[in-house]
């Protein structure tokens, strides 16, 4: 039996004081359109950002937005690490920036801003991940850039994913 996985991210209630704060620490316009990523938690070993990064850069989307990359959650020196790396690798391109930790109502609202997000959970451990699960139950699609799930837990996988986008439509 495969226990429910669960968001600890509740969908907040917009909150424009603090996105605007957000916006101008990135030194960004807050009314101009972005392609906003996301990637919420730590990095692990068999992560691979880059082909996540370079996904949504060759992907559909509108190639006159700004891509902004946000990394927001608790991670590693070697995860911070990676995002130094991958800001210098794409910063003719793309604005790289990790904002910290936050509180579950700022979490929810920097999910929210987001256009689309990548998983730095491996494939495999998708099943089992609330940064996953929080994704999800915003709406969000999910990038998986090592997409390597175990066959044997994908039926539940998609259930689950469609369990969440209904309690997503009902907020």
């Amino acid at each position: 039996k495969i226990i429910p996985l669960f968001s600890n991210i509740s969908i907040a209630e917009k909150d424009e004081v603090f996105l605007k704060k957000i916006y101008s620490q990135l030194n960004l316009d807050f009314n101009k359109a972005y392609y906003v990523v996301g990637v919420f938690g730590n990095i692990y070993n068999d992560s691979n950002l880059r082909n996540g990064i370079r996904d949504i850069e060759n992907g559909n989307r509108n190639k006159d937005s700004m891509i902004v990359l946000l990394g927001f959650g608790r991670i590693s020196e070697r995860a911070a690490s990676i995002f130094q790396q991958l800001q210098s690798e794409f910063s003719t391109r793309i604005i790289i920036k990790h904002l910290g930790e936050f509180e579950p109502k700022q979490l929810s609202n920097l999910i929210q801003i987001l256009d689309v997000a990548i998983s730095p959970t491996p494939a495999k451990h998708i099943g089992k991940s609330g940064v996953y699960a929080a994704l999800r139950l915003h709406g969000k699609a999910v990038i998986v850039p090592n997409n390597n799930l175990f066959p044997e837990y994908a039926k539940e996988i998609i259930d689950f994913n469609r369990q969440l986008e209904l309690k997503s439509a009902e907020s």
